[in-house]
């Protein structure tokens, strides 16, 4: 909604005012420091009395900004190395154009979630390099006003149209969903969303490299690689069918479960 990313841009405004006041004092603190060096230096080589008082008199410490919490994080999302990536909800065409205005006006990586108007900005999206996680792809009950314009779809579209997409189940209320439980159906989710517009290969990227490299731990988790976390499961069956079975599940190394025959 508009009132809400004004209130988001009123947050990003005063966080950018937080951290350029910050900047500013360390910057003034090291000159200041600098200065009270060299004034320290003369005071040991005997300086003249006038020009060791003026020295005095012209040397002041700066005064450091009050520390808020808040803004603190939200600096984070505003620095050129290495930042907090942002993640915001947004569903309408016009919703998700003015959150791209907003991140290009504070400079901030930008992650979109559920984004159930996404055919509609693939290009936009695509053109700002900013990264979506689709979802809940199952709709259950009643049509909610947010999800008017969702399609199971979705993320293969976006992925198709060069977007880089992760699957989300999203386990809240008004999206048919309840509780954790949701994430369950997750492999469910992606083969739905994979029907008759992709391959089950591109599918499974969704929940496993393509996520992790979206938020930002590509490098340790995702793939099976020589390096990375040995974080493993194996199925019996299909990943994408709903008959599988999970025999064991390894946690860094360690078999956390290990399924007994019945």
């Amino acid at each position: 909604r508009f009132a809400k990313v004004e209130a988001l841009r009123a947050q990003f405004k005063a966080a950018k005012a937080y951290k350029d006041s910050w900047e500013k004092y360390q910057k003034d603190l090291a000159e200041y420091e600098k200065k009270k060096k060299e004034a320290d230096q003369a005071a040991k080589a005997k300086a003249k009395k006038e020009s060791k008082t003026k020295k005095a008199e012209t040397l002041k410490k700066p005064k450091k900004p009050g520390v808020n919490l808040r803004y603190q994080v939200l600096a984070q999302t505003l620095i050129s190395k290495n930042p907090l990536p942002v993640r915001v909800e947004a569903h309408f065409t016009d919703s998700i154009e003015w959150v791209l205005a907003l991140a290009k006006e504070y400079k901030f990586t930008l992650i979109l979630d559920q984004v159930s108007a996404g055919d509609s900005v693939i290009q936009s999206l695509q053109e700002a390099k900013v990264s979506a996680i689709v979802g809940p792809v199952f709709r259950y009950g009643l049509r909610k006003v947010d999800y008017s314009t969702h399609s199971a779809g979705t993320a293969f579209r976006l992925k198709k149209g060069g977007v880089l997409v992760a699957l989300g189940s999203f386990p809240y209320g008004n999206a048919g969903h309840q509780g954790i439980g949701a994430t369950r159906f997750l492999p469910e989710a992606v083969a739905w969303a994979s029907r008759g517009i992709g391959s089950s290969e591109e599918a499974l990227k969704m929940i496993t490299s393509d996520a992790a490299t979206l938020l930002g731990v590509g490098k340790r988790i995702g793939t099976l690689e020589k390096g990375k976390d040995a974080d493993l499961v194996v199925i019996t069956g299909g990943l994408l069918s709903s008959d599988r079975i999970v025999e064991r599940t390894m946690i860094n190394g360690r078999w956390e479960f290990v399924r007994k025959e019945r």
